[in-house]
Parts: C-alpha cells; sequence; structure tokens
C-alpha cells in the first residue's frame, strides 16, 4: 500500500511536519543556550530573527499534522474499499496492529499541536518574546511523538494487505446478546450518560470561571491545568457516546455503532458537523486554558486576556451544539421511530 496516493500523501505529511520540527528544535537548542532579552548583541538579534522564522515553519508543520488526522481517517475508509470484510475505516484501522495506535498518537498530537500553536500566537503578539523557552521546550516533548507517529504510520501502511480478511465495525464495537444486538449493554447507558452529563457540567464551569478569571491569581494555574484534564476527558467521553449511545439512533438501527460511518453518505450532514464542533470545542477549551496559565507573563496581560475570553465563548458554543446534536437524533428516533 505504500505507493497508493493517498500512503503518499500521509507519509509526505509526517515527513514535511517531522522536518520543519527537527529544524524548530535546532533552533530551541541555541535559544536555551542564547538567549537572553536583555542583550542588544548580534547574536541576541540573529536568534530572534531566526525565531520568527523557525515558528512560523514549525506552526506550518503543525497545521499539516492538524490536517493528517482527517486525512488518515479518509483514506482508511477508502482503504476499506479494498480490504476483504471491512466495511469502513474501523475495519481498515484494524487491519492490522498498527493502524489503531497511530490514530491514537495523530490525536494526541493534534491537541499538543493546537496547543503549541497557542503559545506562539501569544509569544510573538508580546515585543519581550516571554513564552519562547516554553514553547521550545513542548516542542521538544512533541517531537518523539512526531517521530512515533511516522513509524507507525509507515509500518501500518506497509503491513495493510489487500487478500488479509479484516472486521467490520458491526463486530468491532457491537456487543453481542442471545441471538442479536443490545444497543445498551456495551456500558449501563444511564451511568454512562449520567457521567458524561456531570463531565460536560464541570468543563463548561471550569471554562466559564477561566473566562470570568474568579478566585486568587495563585488558584488560576490550577484551574487552569484541571480545565485541560476536563477538556481531554470530555473529548474521550464524546467519542464513546457518539459510539455507543448516539450512532446507533442516526443510523436508525439499533445494531450498528460506529463513530466512522458517520463520515460517509447518506450521514456526511451530520457527521462532519458533529465532529468539527466536538474538536472545535476542545481545542478552543484547551486554548482559553493554555491562555489563561500565560496571561502573568510580561507583555501578555491584554493579548492572553482577549484570546481567553474569546476561546472560552467558542468552546461553550461549539459544546453547546455539539450536545444538542448528540440529544436530537436519539430524541427524534423514540418519538418517531428514527425518522427525523
Amino acid at each position: 500500500m505504500l505507493t497508493d496516493v493517498w500512503s503518499i500523501g500521509l507519509l509526505s505529511c509526517s515527513a514535511v511536519t517531522l522536518f520543519l520540527a527537527l529544524a524548530g528544535v535546532r533552533t530551541g537548542y541555541r535559544i536555551f543556550r542564547y538567549w537572553n532579552t536583555e542583550s542588544s548583541s548580534e547574536l541576541q538579534i540573529r536568534l530572534e530573527e531566526e525565531v520568527y522564522l523557525s515558528a512560523a515553519l514549525v506552526e506550518f508543520g503543525f497545521v499539516i499534522q492538524l490536517l493528517s488526522v482527517l486525512m488518515l481517517v479518509l483514506a482508511a475508509d477508502y482503504f476499506s474499499t479494498i480490504l476483504v470484510g471491512a466495511m469502513c475505516a474501523a475495519g481498515a484501522l484494524s487491519a492490522n496492529p498498527f493502524g489503531i495506535p497511530a490514530l491514537l498518537v495523530k490525536l494526541v498530537t493534534l491537541f499538543l499541536s493546537a496547543a503549541w500553536i497557542v503559545c506562539h500566537k501569544l509569544d510573538i503578539s508580546s515585543e519581550y518574546y516571554p513564552l519562547v523557552k516554553r514553547k521550545y521546550l513542548l516542542l521538544f516533548c512533541i517531537l518523539p511523538l512526531l517521530f512515533l507517529d511516522a513509524t507507525l504510520l509507515l509500518l501500518y501502511l506497509y503491513n495493510l494487505e489487500p487478500d488479509i480478511i479484516t472486521s467490520c465495525c458491526g463486530v468491532l464495537f457491537s456487543d453481542q446478546v442471545g441471538d442479536g444486538y443490545n444497543l445498551f449493554n456495551v456500558l449501563p447507558t444511564s451511568g454512562l450518560l449520567a457521567l458524561y452529563a456531570a463531565v460536560s457540567l464541570v468543563s463548561a464551569s471550569v471554562t466559564l470561571q477561566l473566562m470570568s478569571r474568579r478566585g486568587s491569581s495563585a488558584a488560576v494555574p490550577l484551574t487552569g491545568s484541571c480545565a485541560i484534564g476536563l477538556w481531554i476527558i470530555f473529548y474521550f467521553f464524546s467519542l464513546l457516546v457518539i459510539t455507543v449511545h448516539t450512532s446507533p439512533y442516526i443510523y436508525a438501527m439499533p445494531h450498528h455503532r460506529c463513530p466512522f460511518d458517520l463520515l460517509k453518505a447518506p450521514y456526511l450532514a451530520i457527521g462532519y458537523p458533529l465532529y468539527f464542533l466536538l474538536h472545535g470545542a476542545v481545542i478552543a477549551g484547551i486554548s482559553c486554558a493554555v491562555a489563561a496559565l500565560t496571561e502573568n507573563q510580561r507583555g501578555l496581560a491584554l493579548p492572553a486576556a482577549r484570546l481567553r475570553f474569546r476561546a472560552g465563548c467558542l468552546s461553550l458554543i461549539c459544546m453547546l451544539f455539539f450536545l444538542l446534536m448528540i440529544v436530537y437524533h436519539p430524541l427524534i428516533y423514540l418519538l418517531r421511530g428514527g425518522e427525523g
């Protein structure tokens, strides 16, 4: 599969991102050794020019990394058409041991890349570059994940054999009971939804607290860190609820649980807005927390406050519409027998 156009595109994106990140790491090494904002030496001036260019290239690479998550899902959906037994991206990703881990690593790098881009935007908004060392330290942490991402992706594509029988989503996400399938036996549905509602409420409340900056300044780092953790928990709970609870109602088939078929016709008008709203809410929520954590840095009081408020509003709006979509289709199914 390495010669397939989707494979070439994915590997090219991974190679470009990795190359630009390595270039950024080289600059980061020089930053940690020689950076001194109080100096007006020729070396410091060259470093400031190099930082601006290097960070812009790293930002471009991370944007490519963000887009490559969607590209991997679309590529897996295409591969499902040529793999025996696969009906959608779920079957293609499970065709060998490297597909699902590759997707998970990409999701982790997605959120870390988004956090890095926020740090970079805040950093260049101040003439003092107060976050320059922090953003390059974060880049050092992301780099091993980019290597892991490229390795898993290469292994997945290399070991993808069209003649190997793989499982479909009906097998991967179903819970067979007796002679048929039970919509609610994967997890206790009432408990899952109650826990999900609690996580959503707490995530929204903490984000509102960050937007209003209620509480002492000493409590902000703890609140911001909690907000990041809560949004990540909200994200994975959302994927679970979509798979176990919501998707069968959208398909109007109680035995059909699959988060990937939502990105195929005739569900495109549902799946893409649903996932864009989810990722928009989580990325904006994390951005709000990052802005709150960096607001006390030199020259960032006003830019970080603006970003904190705007990102917080965006996260709550996206969450609201996402939750409405989560609730709408089960409600329609129950009231009209699945007909919207």
